[in-house]
């Protein structure tokens, strides 16, 4: 316990004695167990401004009466007590900086791989199980597990058509958000996603949105899937779930990417002929106007882009001798329309259609 001076004492040292000042302004605090009581009795605790007030009262009245007006006795730390620290760090919190977790562009791509990843493999799964519930309905039900009566009255394929078009619509959104990044009000945004493959074949879902869905129709959509997986997988392997890192799925990967080119042909040659299968329906019934005019327009910016491959198979189509397969089919076509039982008028009809579809679907050049 801390004792007084005595009165000897404050006589020996004076009131104006630099000794007696510094013995009391160093007075030990925090070792004197009259004031650790005294400030612990306080309720509410005084804030820490008004601290040296109470610690000169104390001092005037227990240790030294004559403790001058002017003191500085007290203007130190207050005593490191329990309650002293909690009411100093209530006064006076700490100020920690907060934690931000910030959602980097990083982030926002592997968020779209996988998304896009999903949907695709939602479309394949889907378009398959609606070809295979088609075919229920041609094929003896002896061929399947489950009935074909069953299957008509579970009503599969209106549920299954809608999965396979909006999958096929959200793969093509995942993937340009993931090539362009965010949407922007700026031209240069604008001009990169209007160059993309990827919006022309979202105008080709909506040219066929309405069809009913035929292989024909199916077909384009099915390659334009699995070539978007491969470049997936291809350059985003790390993102990829490890069923699809297994030795299995990597090979079949392999021998994708190994005919990406005659994929690419395939599309166009199936382009094509969705494009006759257009034609004959709005004459024969089951297409409108619309459908046409929609996919005309699709084939048209395709050919603007100088897509080589829709461009060389439109030549074979048209009869062009710049290869030895296009000349074959323009000499088929050439001889059938020249024999003795078919009127002039036919041959005049086709040059006359050629020529038309030749200047409608031909990108003109300056």
């Amino acid at each position: 316990m801390a004792t007084s001076l005595t009165d000897a004492e404050k006589a020996f040292l004076g009131k104006d004695n630099a000794n007696y000042q510094t013995h009391t302004v160093e007075f030990k605090w925090e070792e004197s167990e009259q004031w650790q009581h005294y400030y612990s009795n306080f309720f509410p605790a005084p804030p820490a401004s008004k601290l040296p007030k109470y610690k000169r009262a104390w001092y005037r009245r227990v240790v030294d009466p004559n403790l001058p007006a002017d003191s500085t006795v007290g203007d130190v730390d207050p005593p490191a007590t329990s309650k002293s620290s909690s009411t100093t760090t209530a006064a006076e919190p700490a100020k920690e900086t907060p934690r931000r977790t910030y959602f980097t562009m990083e982030m926002a791509k592997e968020v779209l791989v996988r998304l896009e990843l999903a949907a695709r493999l939602i479309f394949l799964v889907s378009t398959f199980l609606l070809c295979a519930t088609r075919l229920t309905r041609i094929l003896p039900v002896r061929h399947f597990m489950v009935s074909c009566q069953r299957i008509r009255s579970a009503n599969v394929p209106q549920p299954l058509n809608t999965a396979s078009t909006m999958s096929f619509f959200l793969f093509l959104i995942f993937a340009i958000l993931k090539d362009h990044g965010k949407p922007k009000l700026s031209m240069d945004y604008v001009a990169r996603v209007i160059g993309d493959s990827n919006i022309l074949y979202i105008a080709f879902g909506a040219a066929v949105f309405a069809a009913p869905k035929s292989l024909v129709i199916l077909a384009p959509q099915v390659v334009t899937c699995l070539i978007g997986l491969d470049k997936l997988y291809k350059n985003h392997h790390s993102l990829m779930p490890l069923i699809l890192k297994a030795d299995i799925f990597r090979n079949c990967f392999k021998v994708l990417d190994n005919y990406v080119v005659e994929m690419h042909t395939m599309r166009a040659i199936m382009e094509v002929v969705v494009l006759f299968h257009m034609i004959f329906g709005l004459v024969l019934g089951g297409w409108t106007i619309i459908n046409v005019l929609l996919y005309s327009n699709f084939i048209k910016l395709k050919l603007a882009r100088n897509d080589v491959y829709l461009i060389s198979i439109l030549r074979q189509v048209h009869g062009t001798a710049f290869q030895v397969h296009a000349s074959r089919f323009a000499d088929g076509i050439g001889r059938l329309l020249a024999h003795p039982s078919l009127p002039p008028v036919m041959r005049n009809v086709y040059q006359k259609a050629v020529a038309l579809l030749q200047r409608f679907f031909m990108p003109r050049r300056p």
